[in-house]
């Protein structure tokens, strides 16, 4: 039987989460049919009352801007507007939409006086010219006493829906008590299962970034391996063609490292390894490269950097590690390294590895010169 439901976990999850997801969307269907037999129409009243007050005063931004000459406003946009304001007021007399607010006391009264102000203003308004001020100032005088009234009339529709809206919720939350106890159980669980899932999940990503980190780090000092350092300098290089930006490259080996190993052994020669990659990545900044490329050789790519500040973090990273101590079974150990350094260059280099290749090149004068010292190639 364990094995079984081990063998199927995921598909009981899903069945799970299917039935609480389809019980809180019945749940919630139920809610809004309530909601919406009580609310709607007058949510509609509402929208409608606010526009005929929108148009209103659209209409009179228009009518300024008319009068005053501005360029971005005609005689047709005024009229217009005009039109729009007038269409509007019927709807609310009228319309299947407002029957809801029919009881206001105000409404017919107030609609009835803005229509009737619109049919005396007409004849001025279809004469008005730009900069007459004097006709402007008429409409005006007609029509700003019909914002408060207008407003007014919004201002005790939505009184009117607060009444509506309380008794509208009450009902809601009796249908929501009603259907929480029958989903209660099932809201739990599915809590659960959710919580289980997520889990599973957090724990399978986990191990893909384990992996991933073990498949792009070398396990004993823990920088970049040579395959996934030539990834990241690879994609940095090509930006380097791209847009031009500078891109240096360092070649970085221990000196004498064999004999540390033949002396000390092998455990003192990985420790050494390790301290090296911890003083490197202490010196240098977030957004640069550090690979280990095999053996005591490691290689470092700096963004944005070219030759000259280079060869500044390169010496940087000299006296850093040459100033490292190591303890070993004979006392301190010391060690110094030798660097190469270049610039790529995207006319000459066709990819990075050409990069890679001046600067071991640059390695090999560092040690011809007698280690311990930074070439520039």
């Amino acid at each position: 039987m364990m094995a079984f439901v081990k063998k199927h976990v995921y598909g009981f999850i899903l069945l799970l989460i299917a039935i609480f997801i389809v019980g809180l969307v019945i749940n919630y269907i139920k809610a809004r049919r309530v909601d919406n037999e009580i609310n709607n129409n007058i949510r509609a009243s509402l929208l409608t009352i606010s526009q005929a007050e929108n148009e209103y005063l659209r209409f009179l931004y228009t009518l300024e801007a008319y009068a005053y000459q501005r360029p971005e406003t005609t005689h047709e946009k005024v009229v217009l507007r005009m039109e729009i304001l007038w269409s509007r007021l019927p709807i609310l007399l009228y319309g299947d939409s407002t029957k809801p607010i029919r009881g206001l006391k105000s409404l017919a009264g107030t609609v009835r006086h803005v229509m009737t102000t619109i049919e005396r203003i007409e004849p001025l308004v279809m004469a008005l010219k730009p900069g007459d001020l004097a006709t402007y100032k008429n409409i005006r005088a007609e029509v700003d006493p019909l914002y408060q009234p207008v407003h007014k009339l919004l201002l005790n529709a939505y009184l009117w829906d607060s009444q509506v809206g309380s008794y509208g919720e009450t009902m809601r939350r009796t249908v929501l008590t009603q259907e929480a106890l029958s989903l209660l159980g099932v809201l739990l669980l599915g809590a659960v299962l959710i919580a289980l899932l997520f889990r599973e999940v957090h724990n399978r990503k986990a191990l893909e970034e384990e992996l991933r980190h073990q498949a792009n780090t070398d396990p004993l000092t823990n920088a970049n391996n040579r395959r996934f350092f030539l990834n990241l300098s690879e994609r940095e290089y090509l930006r380097v063609r791209r847009y031009g930006r500078p891109l240096a490259t360092l070649m970085l080996d221990i000196d004498h490292f064999k004999n540390i190993n033949d002396v000390h052994g092998h455990a003192v020669g990985d420790e050494v390894l390790k301290q090296c990659v911890r003083t490197c990545l202490r010196l240098l900044r977030a957004g640069d490269i550090l690979g280990r490329m095999g053996g005591e050789e490691f290689a470092v790519t700096l963004p944005e950097e070219g030759l000259e500040k280079a060869e500044t973090i390169a010496e940087r990273l000299r006296e850093g590690i040459e100033k490292m101590e190591i303890s070993g079974p004979g006392g301190i150990i010391r060690i110094t390294v030798s660097i190469g350094l270049t610039q790529a260059n995207p006319i000459t280099d066709s990819n990075f590895e050409d990069v890679l290749y001046r600067a071991d090149q640059a390695l090999y004068d560092a040690k011809r010169a007698g280690r311990n010292c930074v070439s520039a190639l």
